[in-house]
């Protein structure tokens, strides 16, 4: 283990022996694996896990896929010769990841986490609660999950994902393409709502495909929060220059169907138009991989998607319905066109 790592260890491990009262343990089932979460710190425990709220499990007693340990050194008062908090939050992360490959360290400005992909453990150090980024808040241990996921073999894509009645939309595209919107608006007509960011693909043994999102947070621009005057009252607002969107963990928002897996059937493409009404029509499978791969090959840029991960992506592709989903100007008529456009695939 890096010698980073090791402190990092060694820190909640002090904190914990210093502090048992200040323990809060959870269990989530995710990405089709068991995860206990082990916090201390009581500022901690109240916010680091609440967009996972979604996926709670009683806390289990047997060895989960994944543990994560994090202490709050705030709180606690116990600190690590490697860690130290940074006031300049402009200043992009580092990830380190060891000659063998087996420990990844990732280090924000006010967070440090080593994950150990042999061990399945993560351990994190949080210089206070109060200073988590917004994004921090709103996916927690990013890309730390990003990468077990990738080797639990699933392949981690940057996509929305939305179901009902056992059917799967894949909303797939860049940032700004629409995904949020349509996975937000169609949650409040009766969908269920799994991300809006990233989903895990998972190839089923006996053909198919199944999707595992994780978080239960959405960021959304001033425009389209206003939309959603149910999501105002618990959105938080970004302390930093660059969070210019507000966090709604929908979670908490009454009302709200959510649910961490389903299996795919169908991929829609969404894309602003200058039109009133919201149509669909057939994509090709050239324009649906260069719709999915580019930022999806952005979510591990340190890991890369890889050969069998391109594979994977294009096998989806191939064997997927594929639709541009235009998204007009009403946009209350997207419930509507995606429950169209799946009742047309259903019918090919």
């Amino acid at each position: 283990m890096p010698d980073s790592g090791r402190e990092l260890l060694l820190g909640f491990r002090r904190a914990e022996e210093l502090h048992p009262g200040l323990i809060h343990e959870s269990s989530y089932r995710m990405a089709g694996g068991t995860v206990t979460v082990r916090l201390i710190g009581h500022r901690l425990g109240a916010t680091l896990t609440r967009a996972l709220a979604h996926l709670s499990l009683p806390v289990i007693s047997r060895t989960p896929d994944l543990l994560i340990e994090a202490w709050d050194e705030a709180e606690t008062g116990v600190g690590t010769p490697v860690t130290r908090a940074r006031d300049d939050h402009s200043t992009p992360g580092t990830t380190t990841v060891s000659e063998d490959g087996r420990f990844v360290v990732f280090e924000q400005a006010t967070t440090q986490s080593v994950l150990d992909r042999t061990g399945r453990h993560i351990v994190t150090w949080v210089a206070g609660a109060d200073r988590l980024t917004q994004y921090e808040l709103g996916r927690p241990w990013h890309s730390e999950l990003l990468l077990w996921q990738r080797d639990r073999g699933l392949l981690p894509v940057h996509a929305g994902f939305i179901e009902r009645d056992g059917v799967g939309v894949l909303l797939g595209g860049p940032g700004g393409s629409g995904k949020s919107t349509t996975a937000l608006v169609c949650m409040r007509a009766g969908w269920s709502y799994l991300a809006d960011d990233y989903v895990g693909i998972q190839i089923r043994p006996e053909g198919g495909f199944t999707g595992h999102g994780i978080y239960c947070s959405a960021h959304l621009e001033p425009e389209n929060l206003g939309r959603f005057p149910e999501f105002v009252p618990g959105a938080i607002h970004g302390k930093l220059s660059r969070e210019d969107k507000s966090l709604v963990l929908l979670s908490t928002v009454a009302g709200t169907s959510l649910t961490g897996t389903a299996e795919i059937r169908v991929l829609a493409l969404p894309r602003v138009v200058n039109a009133d009404e919201t149509t669909f029509r057939p994509a090709r499978k050239a324009e649906a991989l260069l719709r999915l791969a580019p930022s999806s090959l952005q979510l591990l840029p340190f890991a890369g998607l890889g050969h069998s991960g391109f594979e994977t992506l294009t096998t989806l592709v191939e064997q997927l319905p594929t639709w541009w989903l235009e998204l007009g100007r009403d946009r209350e008529q997207l419930p509507r066109a995606v429950a169209e456009l799946v009742q047309q695939v259903g019918s090919v």
